[in-house]
This record gives structure tokens, C-alpha cells and sequence, in this order.
């Protein structure tokens, strides 16, 4: 398959499934000292029990999404 072809292809996806794309595509190209120090901060911050560093839902579908902002 060709690069246009692709193209063209993903260009089909909705949405959800090219940001789930960027994210493997964004994945291939860190490096592994990389994927671990973020494995480490996302596994602190999962085991975090302080509810001042946490974020709600709402703020964090503002932050994830903000083409759904009014």
C-alpha cells in the first residue's frame, strides 16, 4: 500500500480512532528511557492518594477535549 494510499485511508477514521493513532504513531518514535520515565510519572500519579492533586472529570474532558467547550 502506498503513503497516498494510507493517507487517503486514515483520513476515513473517525476522530477517535486518529488521535488513538497519533498516540501509537507518537510511540514508535520515543525512546525507551523515554517510555520508562513516563511509565514511572503516569504509575506516581495513579498511586497518588492526596485528592489536592487530583483532577475532576469535567476539567479533565476540558483539557482532553476542547472542541466540546461552550
Amino acid at each position: 500500500m502506498s503513503i497516498t494510499a494510507l493517507k487517503a485511508e486514515l483520513a476515513q477514521l473517525p476522530q477517535d480512532q486518529r488521535r488513538e493513532l497519533v498516540g501509537y504513531l507518537i510511540s514508535l518514535n520515543r525512546p525507551a528511557a523515554e517510555e520508562e520515565r513516563l511509565k514511572s510519572e503516569l504509575a506516581r500519579k495513579i498511586e497518588d492518594n492526596d485528592p489536592a492533586n487530583w483532577m475532576s472529570l469535567d476539567d479533565a474532558e476540558k483539557l482532553l477535549l476542547p472542541e466540546q467547550d461552550s
